[in-house]
């Protein structure tokens, strides 16, 4: 059993998925993807992703992004706020989906050096299309960043991922 704070919906050609965070899990947190047998229809659990450092709250925020706006979720965004490296605090990883439903996550966004106590990952969206390319853009917030001001960063789509540096 894991208590769940974030939930989101994946669509792909073979179906739909839910996934939910569980940023206390096994005190790393998890993403558990869940979809239908198609024989019993039951509810199952298909894939699970864990975090990778003990308080990180990975699994805080989800947020799933339809890169080419076709009505597939293409990606899925999964904050760990509470992560912390050198001069960094907070981390969003990316996860490609494909066409069968299952994940991976071969990269990550970080915010601005020096704001290790800025919480990275908090709030996590997808905005459409701003910079005019045909694919989505996403905004991380980093709640507690700029003296507890607070920050919004924003990051461009780019073929198969987001850009790995933000730009505003």
């Amino acid at each position: 059993m894991c208590v769940c704070y974030s939930v989101v919906s994946l669509q792909r050609p073979t179906g739909s998925y839910t996934v939910a965070g569980a940023p206390r899990y096994n005190h790393i947190g998890r993403a558990v993807f869940l979809g239908r047998d198609p024989q019993t229809q039951q509810w199952a659990v298909r894939q699970t992703i864990d975090g990778e450092q003990i308080g990180s709250y990975f699994g805080a925020e989800l947020c799933s992004v339809d890169l080419e706006g076709d009505g597939w979720t293409d990606l899925l965004l999964v904050g760990a706020p509470l992560y912390h490296e050198t001069d960094i605090g907070g981390l969003v990883s990316v996860c490609q989906i494909s066409p069968q439903g299952n994940a991976s996550c071969p990269s990550a966004l970080r915010g601005q050096a020096g704001q290790t106590l800025g919480r990275f990952g908090s709030a996590i969206s997808a905005l459409g299309d701003l910079n005019g390319d045909g694919l989505t853009d996403v905004a991380v917030g980093a709640p507690l960043e700029d003296g507890h001001r607070g920050s919004v960063y924003i990051y461009h789509g780019t073929e198969g991922g987001i850009a790995p540096s933000y730009s505003q």
